[in-house]
């Protein structure tokens, strides 16, 4: 229950907390990472409002966001982080249930964008999504394993057919398999949520 920018402690989850935390080059991480066993129930937090504000009244924001994930053993099932929008509308981020079951993808419900990386068991991940927020349809673009202080890359994925309200106020953590998700970051730009390794 711990990190800023939460309006609330985790609730509904069987998740654990373990050590150590996921790696990824480049990419600073403590304090262990979240752990899920098969068919976990939804574990859920509130986001500060702050967190996806507009950067001024009557508009819409832009943010980032990143997380690192990693599918543990049988790959039967779905793990992802879901965005809860305010019109009650999420979007998932993450290995499905249905569709192009093995790559990441992003959806919500039905409608699923698929990219080309193929989801591998044991492997640590780092999935960025630029959130951009209209009125009407959202743009989300995903970017998978970018190079921390580099430009993003080619995204792998942009999905604008659906709306999920003007934010997002809540994020689920969802699986049916085992995974371990860690180091959540939200951020006004690529670069404060894939920051530069710092010298040594």
């Amino acid at each position: 229950n711990g990190g800023t920018g939460w309006a609330g402690p985790w609730y509904n989850g069987t998740y654990s907390n373990a050590a150590p935390s996921l790696s990824y080059p480049g990419v600073p991480a403590t304090g262990g990472r979240a752990v899920a066993l098969p068919n976990s129930v939804q574990a859920r937090r509130p986001i500060h409002p702050s967190v996806f504000a507009p950067p001024a009244p009557g508009t819409l924001p832009t943010k980032y966001f990143s997380v690192l994930m990693r599918a543990d053993g049988a790959l039967n099932g779905w793990c992802a982080i879901d965005l809860v929008g305010t019109a009650g509308r999420a979007l998932s981020i993450g290995k499905p249930f249905g569709g192009q079951t093995g790559m990441y993808v992003l959806e919500n419900g039905p409608q699923q964008t698929a990219s080309t990386h193929a989801v591998v068991s044991g492997s640590n991940v780092l999935l960025v999504v630029k959130c951009e927020f209209f009125n009407g349809n959202d743009r989300f673009t995903l970017y998978i394993n970018p190079v921390p202080g580099e430009p993003p890359p080619a995204p792998a994925v942009v999905k604008f057919d659906h709306d999920v309200g003007t934010t997002f106020t809540n994020l689920m953590i969802s699986s049916s398999i085992a995974c371990s998700i860690d180091e959540l970051r939200v951020g006004d730009t690529f670069a404060e949520v894939v920051p530069a390794p710092c010298p040594p």
